[in-house]
C-alpha cells in the first residue's frame, strides 16, 4: 500500500517536471520563432546588399550567430538547475516523511518484540515432590494460587501497555499520513 502511494507520488512528481519542462520550452519556442521572423527579415534585407559585404560583416554575423547559440544554451542549463531544485525539495520532503514513518515502524516492532520476548527469563522447570505426593498440600496451593494471581494481574498490564502504546502509534502514524496528504493536496493546487 505504502510502495504504491510512493510510486504514485513519484509519477506526479515526474508529471508536474514535465509539464514544467514543456511550459519552458514553449515560451521559448516563441522566443525563438519572433527571433526568426527578426531574421527573416534582417536576410531579405542582406540579399540586397550581398554585393557590399565585407569580411567584417561575415565575421559580425558569425559572432552573432554564436551569440544566440550562447543564449540558448544557457536558456537551457538554467531551465535544468530549476527542474532539478525542484527534484531536491521534494526528494527532500519525501525522505522526512520516510524517516517519519521509519522511526514509526521501528516503535511497533520494538513494542511488539518487547510482549513477545520479555525481558525476564523464564525459569526452567522443576520437578518437584508436590506432584508425587499422595496428599498435596495446603501451603503449595496457596502459593501458586498467590502466583497465579500475579501473573494475570501481570499480563492484564502488559495487555492494557500494548493497547495503549498501539493507540498512540496509531494517532501518529494518522498524523503523518494527513500530512502527506496534505503535502500532496498542496502540490495538487500549486500545479493547477
Amino acid at each position: 500500500m505504502e510502495e504504491s502511494l510512493g510510486a504514485q507520488y513519484a509519477i506526479q512528481i515526474a508529471v508536474q517536471t514535465l509539464r514544467d519542462r514543456c511550459k519552458s520550452l514553449q515560451h521559448r519556442v516563441a522566443v525563438l520563432e519572433e527571433e526568426n521572423m527578426n531574421l527573416r527579415v534582417q536576410c531579405s534585407r542582406s540579399q540586397e546588399n550581398e554585393n557590399s559585404l565585407t569580411e567584417i560583416d561575415k565575421l559580425k554575423e558569425h559572432v552573432t550567430e554564436l551569440t544566440e547559440q550562447k543564449d540558448q544554451l544557457q536558456n537551457r542549463i538554467r531551465m535544468i538547475c530549476n527542474e532539478n531544485q525542484d527534484l531536491w525539495n521534494k526528494l527532500g520532503k519525501l525522505t522526512t516523511v520516510n524517516k517519519n514513518l521509519g522511526e514509526q515502524l521501528h516503535k511497533i516492532n520494538d513494542t511488539v518484540t518487547q510482549v513477545t520476548f520479555p525481558l525476564q527469563p523464564h525459569t526452567p522447570l522443576i520437578r518437584s515432590k508436590t506432584f508425587t505426593q499422595d496428599e498435596p498440600q495446603t501451603r503449595f496451593l496457596q502459593k501458586n494460587l498467590e502466583i497465579n494471581e500475579k501473573i494475570s494481574l501481570e499480563l492484564e498490564d502488559i495487555s492494557l501497555k500494548l493497547t495503549d502504546s498501539f493507540s498512540k502509534q496509531k494517532m501518529e502514524l494518522d498524523k503523518l499520513c494527513s500530512e502527506m496528504e496534505g503535502m500532496q493536496f498542496n502540490d495538487n493546487i500549486i500545479t493547477e
